[in-house]
């Protein structure tokens, strides 16, 4: 693995809980083979943070809108104002993370959850801007957004893809790739592991959601978290279910990653 390269493009590694060992973890990672990462955020609170973070540490920043707890009290105006702000005085290479939870549909919270998202998704646009794009348990949602906008230049990821082949189809038409975690070291993710099977190449990323998403290999760890080295094993995972070596996968995934977040590579282990 000391050969292999490859990047992390969805993450929240300003997130409090690497307040204390971000530094050691990046470099645990590096010694593997990790390029960099796409240090994502949702609010202005997490902004000057994670800029400064990326910036430290010589990876890429996101500025994100989004509102994941079960209840959002979300100002869509505040947000986007927030956001379009960020995207001026920080200049990150994306905007994310954004998008819509299912547990927000058909709720008091769906009418502003959808304004926030087709805001942000304006703002990328203005930006020329590629978008990293949560969509779980709404895709059918999100997918006929994003179908509006075919003819635009937009472009990013659906972020933690769990959806059906069909889906997949779908959103690599509308020219998205996929994220995938840990998920895919998960053997009871069977659907999961057959969607990412027949993907076309070229058409998935990876990813960690650190300190989200905990791997299957922790999961009898209360306190788990997700870290950057974590990704070795599914990058081992990916190229085993694709049937090709953990290079060929490594290669596949650095080369879709930076097609859609060409600003990872121009951050790459540049810390300050």
């Amino acid at each position: 693995m000391d050969r292999t390269r490859f990047f992390d493009t969805h993450c929240h590694y300003a997130e409090a809980a690497f307040d204390e060992d971000i530094d050691l973890c990046i470099q645990r990672a590096r010694l593997a083979g990790f390029a960099g990462a796409l240090v994502c955020t949702c609010s202005g609170l997490e902004y000057e943070k994670a800029g400064l973070l990326a910036k430290r540490l010589g990876l890429s920043f996101a500025a994100g809108a989004f509102d994941f707890s079960q209840s959002p009290r979300i100002d869509p105006e505040k947000m986007l104002a927030e956001l379009d702000a960020a995207v001026v005085a920080f200049a990150p290479c994306a905007v994310g993370e954004i998008g819509i939870d299912g547990k927000h549909l058909k709720t008091e919270s769906e009418s502003a959850v959808r304004k926030l998202f087709e805001g942000a998704l304006g703002i990328a646009l203005e930006h020329n801007l590629p978008v990293s794009i949560h969509a779980r348990g709404a895709m059918h949602v999100v997918a006929p957004m994003l179908k509006s906008l075919a003819c635009s230049s937009l472009r990013g990821v659906i972020h933690a893809f769990n959806g059906s082949l069909e889906e997949a189809a779908l959103f690599t038409r509308l020219g998205f790739k996929l994220g995938f975690g840990s998920i895919l070291t998960n053997p009871a993710a069977k659907r999961t592991a057959r969607v990412f099977t027949a993907l076309k190449r070229g058409s998935w990323v990876l990813e960690t959601d650190a300190p989200y998403m905990a791997p299957y290999s922790k999961r009898h760890s209360p306190t788990a978290r997700s870290e950057p080295l974590d990704l070795t094993d599914t990058l081992k995972a990916a190229a085993a279910l694709r049937g090709i070596s953990i290079e060929c996968a490594a290669q596949e995934s650095c080369r879709a990653a930076l097609e859609v977040f060409p600003g990872l590579e121009a951050n790459n282990a540049r810390p300050s």
